[in-house]
């Protein structure tokens, strides 16, 4: 029975959407600790902006928001 529902096309696709989305999911949790500055990376000085009284603010980021996007676009397939 296993091996007539692995034949099936749709099937497939989806077993590898989800196995992609759940590799991915846990790459983000256990990288989204690290944090990283943007203007580093672009090699531009810091922004060093104020927002609602708090001065200095810089664009330090963690490292999961560049694999969450890819999340939701895999759940709105």
């Amino acid at each position: 029975m296993i091996h007539s529902i692995l034949k099936d096309k749709p099937t497939k696709l989806f077993l590898g959407i989800t196995a992609f989305f759940v590799a991915n999911a846990l790459i983000a949790e256990c990288i989204g600790g690290k944090i990283f500055s943007l203007e580093k990376v672009f090699g531009l000085a810091p922004s060093n902006f104020t927002l609602f009284g708090v001065p200095n603010l810089s664009f330090n980021l963690t490292c999961g928001v560049l694999l969450w996007p890819l999340e939701f676009v895999i759940i709105g397939i």
